[in-house]
């Protein structure tokens, strides 16, 4: 498999692991809170993502990108194997 997959399959798993980990730490898993809580981190995330590609101006790009970066680290370090 292509290092491209690979780094998918293993983004994809630690995702997984950690919306596991937030339903089985959550007073309610099922609640509409988490769900919202999910879908504004996911579109935080994505918008953080399209102004380090997009942005025009290189130092914001750097800084969106160093963002992005370290939430994502923030949530392995909270998995086993992160």
């Amino acid at each position: 498999m292509d290092s491209g997959g690979s780094e998918t399959t293993q983004y994809e798993n630690q995702k997984q692991a950690f919306v596991t980990l937030a339903e089985a730490t959550a007073p309610d898993p099922g609640s509409p809170e988490l769900l919202n809580h999910r879908i504004e981190a996911k579109y935080a995330q994505a918008r953080l993502l399209t102004l380090a590609t997009f942005q025009t101006d290189p130092k914001r790009a750097r800084l969106a990108q160093r963002m992005a970066s370290t939430h994502i680290n923030a949530c392995k370090m909270l998995l086993l194997g992160g």
